[in-house]
């Protein structure tokens, strides 16, 4: 089947020309409308086309962010309104009537209620510093509407599953890069009476936490697919080697939460699917090789120290978590507002001298209440409990895919305790991919 018909592939030429000679002309801005011009041609003919995009989220960010600063501030939004409008037209010729919202759109729906009704309440944040604070929990979950929706196959769902692992692994390859030429740290990502020396790669996500956590949304799935059974030894040995690009990737940022993380969802992932000797030998092989490691070794016995937990108390973690419950004990069941604490969008606005709570519940607990802290935590039990269906439904052979994605999302929603990771724009569209792309391989007319 052609992408595009013949007397398209003059304009689409025309296209890709004109943006080789603008990047070379120095006009990046223009290089990205000429290339997406020439993806809008291409997607008229094939939607699924734009579903390559979100799974290389986390690359396409950085290289639009870094060469065409004036689009990086909306180019999601325009993405995520290009896979909708797309995803409807193709619904209209193919005349499909149905469109899945899941369970999991109720309790979106009730955090937004609860969260305009914080903002309306509050004399803390404004109605656009409230707004934005709702859309930063809940805007990425429209890329899971898409990928639940949109036509494919199980063949292709597999292929863009493979994409979001090859992303991730390129991901751990530069990170591995920077921890290998020492690439220059920010001074407040180590403590520096207590870990003069080390370095965290970051990679293309501009911090190790959440570099660290890419790695631990993506590590179980390596695996599921890696053990999976069609697959042959050599198929395995390429899962294995991406599995371990992921793991030295995490060990690289020195980011001591995901490895806490990490360890009882991979246990977890060992039982359901029926190997836990296999899953425990690896976690125990992880454990030596991280003592083993001087880096890896040094934070974790910073955090037992006098010196780190006076440092805590005084301005670090333990000070910015007994803030939020300061706050919610203010306002305890609405909240101080959506954005006016603990967050990127509170950081904006430089509420509290743009402090970071460094702990997503408490943030969503001090922002919304406890009314929209249960609606959140609403949310999540809906996306456990969708994945456990799809993984119930599936086929044999996708049950330990579904499961690999259930791992990896429980271990960064455990990461989340001590870290803001769901704002993160990348990581929350990877996060909702995989959750749409698991759910849909339960689709049994899918073939």
């Amino acid at each position: 089947m052609k992408v595009f018909s013949d007397s398209d592939a003059k304009y689409v030429l025309g296209g890709v020309l004109l943006a080789l000679l603008s990047f070379f002309t120095g006009e990046i801005q223009l290089v990205v409308i000429i290339l997406s011009f020439t993806i809008l041609i291409l997607a008229w003919r094939r939607y699924d086309i734009l579903l390559i995009f979100p799974p290389l989220f986390v690359l396409l960010d950085f290289v639009i962010k870094t060469a065409a600063s004036g689009l990086g501030g909306w180019w999601d939004e325009a993405l995520l309104l290009l896979l909708f409008a797309f995803l409807f037209l193709h619904q209209a010729k193919n005349k499909q009537r149905t469109f899945h919202l899941s369970s999991i759109a109720y309790p979106v729906l009730l955090f937004i209620f609860f969260g305009l009704l914080s903002t309306s309440l509050s004399s803390d944040v404004s109605l656009n510093q409230g707004i934005e604070g709702i859309r930063s929990v809940v805007q990425t979950f429209l890329f899971f509407l898409i990928f639940l929706n949109a036509p494919l196959s199980k063949k292709k769902n597999r292929a863009l599953l493979l994409l979001v692992l090859l992303a991730g692994a390129i991901t751990a390859v530069y990170g591995l890069y920077q921890y290998a030429v020492g690439v220059p740290n920010p001074p407040h990502w180590l403590d520096k009476d207590l870990e003069v020396g080390l370095s965290r790669a970051f990679s293309f996500l501009g911090s190790p936490n959440a570099f660290a956590a890419y790695g631990v949304l993506l590590l179980p799935l390596a695996l599921a697919f890696m053990l999976r059974k069609p697959y042959r030894w050599l198929h395995q040995s390429i899962f294995a080697m991406l599995a371990i690009l992921l793991a030295a990737g995490i060990f690289s940022s020195l980011t001591r939460a995901a490895w806490v993380a990490l360890l009882p969802a991979l246990m977890l992932f060992g039982i359901l699917i029926k190997k836990t000797r296999l899953m425990l030998g690896l976690l125990l092989l992880l454990v030596v090789m991280a003592s083993f490691s001087a880096p890896v070794r040094t934070r974790f016995l910073n955090l037992f120290s006098d010196q780190y937990q006076q440092k805590s108390e005084m301005g670090g973690r333990n000070y910015r978590w007994n803030l939020a419950w300061s706050i919610f004990d203010e306002s305890p069941l609405f909240g101080r507002g959506p954005g006016s604490y603990g967050g990127a969008v509170a950081y904006r606005a430089q509420a509290f001298q743009g402090l970071y709570v460094d702990n997503y519940y408490l943030q969503i607990l001090s922002n919304f209440g406890f009314l929209g802290f249960l609606a959140f935590l609403w949310i999540l039990i809906e996306i456990i409990r969708n994945l456990l269906l799809a993984a119930k439904f599936s086929q044999e052979r996708d049950k330990i895919i579904v499961y690999g994605v259930l791992c990896g999302v429980l271990a960064f929603l455990i990461h989340n305790v001590t870290e803001n990771l769901i704002e993160v724009i990348p990581l929350a569209v990877v996060f909702w991919v995989l959750t749409g792309l698991a759910c849909q391989l339960s689709y049994q007319e899918r073939v």
